[in-house]
C-alpha cells in the first residue's frame, strides 16, 4: 500500500507493505531538491535523524521508526536517467526491455514486477499479430 503524504509535502513519500508474518515493510522516500532546500549546516546526515526531521510530523512513520532496531535501517538512493534512444542502440543485436529496465519507477512501490508483467502481455500480443495487423498499431 502506497501512502500519500496529502497536498503540501511535495517531493515526499511513505510506503507501508503489509509482508505476512506480522512483519511490515517501509520506506520513506526525498527528493534532493526538498533535502537540498531543507539543508540547514551541521544538521547530522544519518538516517534517523534524517527520518525524524522530514517525517517527524506522520505518526505512523514515526511509529515504524520507534519499532525498527537502528541497525536495520538503511539509506539507499535512487537515481533519475536519461530515457534510452533506441534507435541509437549499440548493444549488438535485437532486444528488449521489461518493467524496471524500461520504466522508470521508485523501488518501494513495486510497480516494476507488474510493469513486467504488462509489458510481457503486450509483447505476446505484438508477436501473435500477423505482419499485416502489425502495421496497423
Amino acid at each position: 500500500m502506497f501512502a500519500s503524504l496529502g497536498p503540501g509535502v511535495a517531493g515526499k513519500t511513505a510506503t507501508f507493505m503489509d509482508i505476512g508474518e506480522n512483519k511490515l515493510y517501509w520506506a520513506v522516500g526525498v527528493l534532493d531538491s526538498v533535502l537540498e532546500e531543507e539543508h540547514v549546516e551541521g544538521q547530522s546526515t544519518d538516517p534517523v535523524s534524517q527520518i525524524k526531521r522530514h517525517f517527524g510530523d506522520v505518526d505512523e512513520v514515526m511509529t515504524c521508526l520507534e519499532l525498527t532496531p537502528t541497525d536495520s535501517i538503511f539509506e539507499s538512493r535512487v537515481f533519475d536517467r536519461e530515457p534510452l534512444n533506441v534507435e541509437d542502440a549499440s548493444w549488438g543485436g535485437p532486444m528488449t526491455l521489461t518493467g524496471d529496465a524500461a520504466h522508470a519507477v521508485i523501488p518501494s512501490i513495486g510497480m516494476g514486477a507488474c510493469l513486467a508483467i504488462e509489458d510481457a502481455l503486450e509483447l505476446g500480443q505484438r508477436l501473435s499479430c500477423s505482419e499485416a495487423q502489425l502495421t496497423k498499431v
